[in-house]
């Protein structure tokens, strides 16, 4: 419980600090709320509110569940990044191969960084590719991923060349059509879609969802939104 509140300071602090301290005051004047809430379980409570409009909106402030006093105010997107990441982490944990040695990033922003830092805490990975439409983004991306892990990370020229040598891929873009083909990705590969979370986005063939096996998360909203639904709507061959 008490780390959890750390991270929480840590990352909003490290997001905008110096607006940390006049923003955790303000909030405390302002938001401090009266008596004990009903029906939380937790030490800590977490809302959400509207600050601005983008993919992920607002922000989230962690609330004492005592009395509602306010403990962190931390900008929505870096929470959503270290927590896909982190899920994606796990994924890897249970479902890649334990002798996966080599990975494929599909997108080189923030989320593909993330990516690829919780890949290499479940797997001992010796090779990486970086693939990105701007060359000079998956360049970077590589440089720098190389040596922080201290493994040889490389831009992906081929695509398909890379993810065919590839256990592990990830696919983290705002794709609107799909880049993964069924016919490059080898059997026995562990494929993480991050990139579509929404109905029109797609990265992966549909035919490379139909005819393998598909863990999900929710599967009433995945057939509904993302990779699964384009599969489940498309006419079998």
């Amino acid at each position: 419980k008490g780390c959890w509140r750390q991270l929480f300071c840590q990352v909003y602090h490290r997001t905008y600090p110096r607006a940390h301290s006049s923003l955790i005051d303000n909030c405390r004047r302002r938001h401090v709320l009266q008596g004990r809430p009903r029906a939380v379980e937790y030490d800590y409570l977490l809302l959400c509110c509207t600050a601005r409009v983008t993919a992920h909106p607002g922000s989230h402030r962690a609330l004492r569940r005592q009395n509602g006093y306010p403990l962190a105010l931390m900008d929505s997107m870096e929470i959503t990044i270290i927590r896909t990441g982190a899920a994606t982490g796990v994924a890897a944990k249970y479902l890649a191969r334990t002798d996966a040695r080599v990975a494929t990033i599909c997108g080189c922003g923030n989320q593909g960084r993330i990516s690829l830092k919780a890949i290499a805490k479940v797997r001992q990975l010796s090779r990486a590719y970086a693939w990105e439409i701007d060359q000079k983004q998956d360049r970077r991306f590589a440089d720098e991923l190389s040596r922080e892990l201290n493994i040889e990370v490389g831009p992906a020229d081929d695509l398909a060349a890379a993810v065919a040598e590839s256990d592990v891929c990830i696919t983290c873009t705002p794709s609107k059509g799909y880049f993964l083909k069924r016919e490059n990705v080898s059997r026995g590969t562990f494929i993480a879609a991050v990139g579509a979370d929404s109905e029109d986005k797609q990265e992966l063939d549909p035919a490379l969802i139909r005819y393998n096996k598909v863990v999900v998360d929710l599967l009433e909203q995945c057939a509904s939104i993302g990779e699964l639904h384009h599969a489940l709507n498309r006419t079998p061959n």
